[in-house]
């Protein structure tokens, strides 16, 4: 028993130190911390910096994320609520884990990291 649990430990650690897991829908995904949040273009769009690089768009690139929704109302509610979750994510200096797209350095998911 102890052998079987022994050989999960490199699993597990490679699991932990793992910085973003990969998702087959995205070009990247990456954890990093916000530089700067961009709430100019709302309420379409809101863009970001990260303190690295995404994918082929190098540190210092502006991520972009647009309204999603079937509706006007819905991507401008969309843009809303993704703004209060970065405000929140660089107001507490946490680390968000950001889903994307090369073609434009877009952003199309994200989460605020309990680090």
């Amino acid at each position: 028993m102890f052998r079987k649990l022994l050989a999960l430990v490199p699993i597990v650690t490679l699991l932990n130190v793992t910085p973003a897991l990969a998702d087959p829908r995205f070009d990247w995904v990456v954890d990093a911390k916000l530089l700067v949040v961009e709430p100019t273009y709302m309420p379409n769009s809101i863009t970001v910096m990260i303190d690295g690089g995404a994918g082929s768009c190098p540190k210092g690139t502006v991520l972009t994320w647009n309204g999603q929704g079937a509706t006007d109302s819905d991507r401008k509610d969309n843009v809303k609520a993704v703004l209060a979750t970065l405000l929140t994510a660089i107001s507490s200096n946490k680390t968000v884990r950001l889903f994307g797209y090369n073609n434009g350095c877009q952003l199309r998911l994200m989460n605020i990291l309990n680090n």
